[in-house]
C-alpha cells in the first residue's frame, strides 16, 4: 500500500512540474548544429547531435506564440504539453512537419503561412471593395480555424494573428494599387484609413509572430506619413512616432532597430542618420540590437565623405585586372550593377552618354558586375550585346568587393576623387540630371586630358 501511494505521488508531483514547461524536439536536417526558439522574453537554444536531433524543455506559465530563428517559422506552445518539429534546413517553411500534442496546432500555422489569401485581382478593387474584401478574409479565416475546435486560448489569440496577417497586406494597398491600375492620382481615402486604425497595437503576446511584427513596422510608416510635421524629417519622425506610442520594451527595441536599419540600406550610407542614431542608442534596451546597429554604423562610417575608397583588384571583360590605383589623377564614377538587374540594364544605356559628355575630362568610368563567376557567361553576353560607357569589371558574389563596398542594393553608385578619397557613397544615378550638375561642377576648372 504505501509503495502504491508512493508512486502516485511520484506521478502527481511529475504532471505538475510538468506544467511549467514544454517539451520540445525533433530533427533538422541540413542546418546548422545548434537552432533557437525565441518567446516575447526569452531565446532558448538546443544544440543538434550527430544525427541532427535535438531535445529539451522551455519554461513556460501559459500559451504563447513563439518563433523558431533564425527562420522566423511561427510556433504555439504550451506549459504541459509537447511539439516535435522535423524539417530540412533548406527550405524550413516548406518541409516542416509537427508531431506530438501540439502537432495539430503547429500544423495549422503551418498551413496558414503556406497559403496566399490576399492576390493581384484584390488590389485592383477600388479602395471601398478592396477593405470589404480583407474583411471577408478575416471573417472566413476565422470560421476555419473556429471549426478546428482547437482550446480556447489559441483560438482567441489566433484570431489577432488572422487579423494582423491581412492587416499587413492592406498597408501596401496604396502601392499596389497604383501599379496595378496605374492610376498615379489615386489618394488613401477614409475607409482604408479607418479599417486600419481599427487594429489594436497593444498586442505583446504576439510579438514574436511574422503577422504582427510585419503589421506593426508597416504601420508606423502608414501612420507616421499621414502625421508629418513639415518642420521635421521624414525618417526622425519615425522614431518621435514609436517612442511616442509604444510603451513595450521590447516591441519599441524591435521597431526602433528596424527603421534604423533600413534608413541606412536605402540610404546606402549615414547622411541625415544622426537623430534616428542618437535616439537609439539612448532608448533601445537590447543589448543585441544595440551592438548589431554599431557595428554596421562602424562599416558604414568607413564609406563616409573624405574617407578613402576601399581598393579592389577586378577582373575585366577583356581578361585583365582593374584596380583603384589605376584612377590616382582621376575621378571614377563607380557603378555596381548585375546582368539580371532590369533597372540596372537601364542606367547601362545612360551611362554611355556621361562618357561621351565627358569625353577628354579628368574622370573615368568603371562598372563593376556582382554577377560573380557562376553567372560569368550571362554578364558577357549581356555586355556584348551592345556598346557601353566605361569599363567593366566582374566581381565575386560576396565577401571582397561587395562587403567592403557595403552592396546591398543595386543599382549603386559611387563618386571618388583624385586622390582615392570618397566624395559621395551614394552618388546620383546617370539616368537624373542631378549628376550632370555634380559633375559640371566637379570638373569646371578641371583642365581637359586625352585618354590613354
Amino acid at each position: 500500500m504505501k509503495i502504491a501511494i508512493w508512486i502516485g505521488l511520484f506521478f502527481i508531483l511529475c504532471a505538475c512540474n510538468k506544467k511549467g514547461f514544454v517539451l520540445i524536439s525533433g530533427r533538422i536536417e541540413n542546418g546548422d548544429s545548434v537552432i533557437a526558439i525565441s518567446t516575447k522574453d526569452s531565446i532558448y537554444t538546443f544544440y543538434l547531435d550527430e544525427d541532427n536531433f535535438f531535445s529539451g524543455r522551455i519554461p513556460l506559465k501559459e500559451g504563447t506564440y513563439a518563433s523558431l530563428i533564425p527562420h522566423s517559422v511561427d510556433l504555439f506552445l504550451v506549459p504541459g504539453e509537447d511539439v516535435e518539429i522535423y524539417t530540412n534546413g533548406q527550405n524550413v517553411q516548406a518541409s516542416l512537419i509537427c508531431k506530438g500534442v501540439l502537432g495539430g496546432i503547429n500544423t495549422y500555422l503551418k498551413e496558414q503561412e503556406m497559403m496566399n489569401f490576399v492576390n493581384k485581382d484584390d488590389y485592383l478593387l477600388n479602395e471601398s471593395e478592396f477593405v470589404q474584401r480583407m474583411q471577408e478574409i478575416i471573417n472566413e479565416r476565422v470560421q476555419l480555424l473556429e471549426a478546428k475546435n482547437f482550446n480556447k486560448l489559441f483560438t482567441e489569440s489566433e484570431k489577432q494573428r488572422i487579423c494582423f496577417s491581412i492587416g499587413e497586406k492592406a498597408i501596401f494597398y496604396p502601392i499596389y494599387h497604383k501599379q496595378f491600375t496605374g492610376d498615379s492620382l489615386y489618394r488613401m481615402g477614409a475607409a482604408l484609413r479607418n479599417f486600419l486604425t481599427s487594429f489594436s497595437l497593444s498586442a505583446e503576446d504576439l510579438f514574436v509572430t511574422k503577422a504582427y511584427r510585419r503589421f506593426v513596422l508597416g504601420y508606423v510608416y502608414f501612420q507616421n506619413g499621414y502625421d508629418r510635421k513639415v518642420d521635421k524629417n521624414y525618417s526622425d519622425e519615425l522614431v518621435d512616432y514609436i517612442l511616442d506610442n509604444f510603451q513595450d520594451k521590447e516591441i519599441r527595441n524591435f521597431l526602433l532597430s528596424e527603421v534604423i536599419y533600413r534608413y541606412i540600406w536605402e540610404n546606402n550610407g549615414l547622411q541625415g542618420a544622426e537623430y534616428m542614431l542618437n535616439i537609439f542608442r539612448r532608448e533601445c534596451s537590447d543589448l543585441n540590437k544595440l551592438d548589431f546597429i554599431n557595428r554596421m554604423v562602424e562599416q558604414w562610417e568607413r564609406l563616409q565623405a573624405g574617407k578613402p575608397a576601399p581598393d579592389f583588384s577586378l577582373k575585366t571583360q577583356e581578361g585583365g585586372n582593374v584596380s583603384l590605383s589605376n584612377y590616382r589623377g582621376f575621378y571614377l564614377y563607380l557603378m555596381v550593377w548585375a546582368s539580371w538587374c532590369a533597372p540596372c540594364k537601364n542606367e547601362l544605356s545612360y551611362l554611355m552618354e556621361l562618357e561621351k559628355r565627358y569625353a577628354g575630362r579628368a574622370i573615368r568610368f568603371l562598372t563593376v558586375s556582382i554577377d560573380g563567376l557562376k553567372n560569368e557567361m550571362a554578364w558577357r553576353e549581356l555586355l556584348a550585346q551592345k556598346r557601353y560607357g566605361g569599363l567593366h569589371a566582374l566581381s565575386e558574389e560576396c565577401g571582397g568587393f561587395r562587403s567592403d563596398y557595403m552592396v546591398v542594393s543595386i543599382p549603386r553608385f559611387v563618386l571618388i576623387g583624385k586622390d582615392g578619397q570618397i566624395l559621395n557613397p551614394d552618388a546620383p544615378r546617370p539616368s537624373g540630371k542631378m549628376i550632370e550638375t555634380v559633375l559640371d561642377s566637379l570638373l569646371q576648372n578641371n583642365e581637359r586630358v586625352m585618354y590613354d
